[in-house]
């Protein structure tokens, strides 16, 4: 009777010890969370008082905020739109790379706000930020990536539609 007390409450200690470390575990990564998301803010609220992108240079490719007839103009490169939020972090990395490394030659690389540019989702079929939609001469959408998923850098994106 009493080794069944003990495994009792050996069990409940267990228990306990580990609600408890779950608990914290959650707290510290909802702690990053909001931390992140401040971060992210701040950067969005820094970002939007700069221009919007506009073409790198002549010999490379071009990464440039959307207007009505961004696409069109567009049409002697490979287009890709990138649907992009300022507090999505997924979007702030990808937008990261595409500026620092920038495009190759021949892609152009349109950012459509996500937050506003609502027929242009419609269009497309967009239901969540950080998608890239591959467009063929047509301005149809020939492959998609919502959430940019398969892609593990904007590298690989470029390379993707560099392969044709």
């Amino acid at each position: 009777m009493n080794k069944s007390i003990l495994i009792a409450v050996l069990v409940a200690i267990m228990i306990a010890t580990g609600a408890f470390v779950f608990i914290n575990r959650d707290e510290d990564i909802t702690e990053q969370a909001s931390q992140q998301s401040s971060q992210s803010t701040l950067e969005a609220e820094n970002k939007s008082t700069e221009q919007t992108p506009t073409t790198q240079s002549e010999n490379s490719g071009s990464y440039v905020a959307y207007s009505d007839d961004v696409i069109a103009q567009a049409a002697d490169t490979e287009r890709v739109l990138f649907f992009h939020a300022e507090w999505c972090s997924v979007c702030n990395f990808y937008e990261g790379q595409i500026e620092k490394n920038g495009v190759p030659e021949g892609i152009t690389v349109i950012k459509a706000d996500y937050d506003t540019e609502d027929a242009l989702k419609d269009q497309y079929g967009v239901t969540v930020q950080s998608t890239f939609i591959w467009l063929d001469e047509n301005g149809e959408a020939r492959q998609s990536w919502p959430f940019a998923n398969g892609l593990q850098s904007a590298d690989d994106l470029f390379a993707i539609v560099q392969a044709g």
